[in-house]
C-alpha cells in the first residue's frame, strides 16, 4: 500500500513538472523574442504582412526593435496590391530601422523609383550592401544623386540596368570602402555603343579598393579588358564569363591570347570571357 501511494506521488510530481515545462512564448522577454525572429531570417514583407499579426507581443517587438530591420529585402514580383500600399510598406520598414539599415535589396520592385531610393538613403547612411535588381525606374541620375549618402557602402549590385561612366566615377569617389561590384546590364546589344567607358572608369582608379568584380551582359573591347587588368591590381576575383567582346567598329571579336595570360597572372579567382566567337550572341 505504501509503494502504491509513493508511485502516485511520483506520477503527480512528473505531471506537474511537465505542465510547468510548457512555455508560453508570448511571455518571453521582448529582446529574446526579437532575436528569435531575427534568426528565422524573415523578409520585410513577411514581417509587415504576417509576423506582426500573430499576437500583441510579436507586433510590439516588430514595431520597436530595429534589429529586425537591419536587413531589408523586398521583392514584389509575386505580390498584388496598389502601388501606394506597396510604397507605404517599404517606407514603414525603413522607418522602423531607425537608421540602422545595413543591407538593402529591392527586387523587381514596381515602385523602385529615384524618389524612394532618395527617401531610404536620407534616413539610413550606414548601408553597406545595396542590390537593385530589375529596378528599371531607378535612373542613372538617381543613383548618382544618392551615392554621396552611401559612404560606408562595400557591396553594390545592379542588374538589368545601364550605368554610365559618370555614375561609375561618382560612385568610386563617394564610396571609398567599395570592395565588390556586380553589374549585369542584360539589355539588347548595341554594337555602336560599347561599355568601354565604364570599364575604363572602373580601371582608372575610381574604385581603387575593389576586390571583387562581376561584369555580365555587357559588351567590351579587348582594349577595355586590358585596362581593367592593367590597373585593377588588387582584384581577388573577376567574373567575365557572361560578356561579349566586340571591336570598336562593331564586329565580333575574341579574347586575345596575351590577355588570357595576363588574366591568370593578375587575379586569383578568374572566370574568363567566352573563347568562342558565337558562344553567346547570334547574328
Amino acid at each position: 500500500m505504501g509503494e502504491s501511494k509513493k508511485r502516485r506521488k511520483v506520477e503527480s510530481e512528473s505531471s506537474s513538472a511537465t505542465a510547468q515545462g510548457r512555455r508560453d512564448w508570448t511571455e518571453l522577454p521582448d529582446d529574446v523574442t526579437a532575436w528569435i525572429l531575427v534568426l528565422s531570417n524573415p523578409k520585410a514583407i513577411d514581417i509587415l504582412k504576417e509576423y506582426q499579426m500573430v499576437c500583441k507581443t510579436w507586433r510590439r517587438v516588430c514595431c520597436n526593435y530595429s534589429i529586425l530591420w537591419r536587413t531589408i529585402d523586398i521583392d514584389f514580383r509575386h505580390k498584388k496590391g496598389k502601388l501606394d500600399s506597396v510604397l507605404k510598406m517599404c517606407r514603414r520598414a525603413v522607418d522602423r530601422s531607425s537608421g540602422t539599415l545595413v543591407v538593402l535589396t529591392l527586387q523587381n520592385f514596381r515602385t523602385g523609383t529615384d524618389k524612394l531610393l532618395k527617401y531610404i538613403t536620407n534616413s539610413c547612411r550606414g548601408i553597406k550592401r545595396l542590390t537593385l535588381a530589375n529596378c528599371v525606374k531607378i535612373t542613372d541620375e538617381g543613383l548618382r544623386e544618392v551615392a554621396s549618402k552611401l559612404p560606408l557602402l562595400e557591396d553594390l549590385g545592379i542588374s538589368h540596368g545601364s550605368v554610365s561612366q559618370k555614375t561609375v566615377e561618382v560612385i568610386g569617389k563617394s564610396c571609398p570602402l567599395l570592395k565588390s561590384l556586380r553589374w549585369n546590364k542584360n539589355i539588347e546589344i548595341d554594337t555602336k555603343r560599347l561599355d568601354d567607358d565604364c570599364a575604363k572608369a572602373i580601371a582608372a582608379g575610381m574604385m581603387h579598393g575593389l576586390l571583387h568584380l562581376v561584369l555580365s551582359g555587357i559588351h567590351l573591347s579587348n582594349d577595355a579588358l586590358d585596362d581593367i587588368l592593367n590597373y585593377s591590381r588588387h582584384l581577388e576575383s573577376l567574373d567575365l564569363s557572361n560578356i561579349s567582346i566586340w571591336t570598336l567598329d562593331g564586329r565580333r571579336d575574341i579574347f586575345r591570347e596575351d590577355l588570357k595570360r595576363k588574366l591568370t597572372e593578375h587575379v586569383k579567382n578568374v572566370r574568363p570571357p567566352p573563347t568562342d566567337l558565337y558562344c553567346r550572341y547570334r547574328d
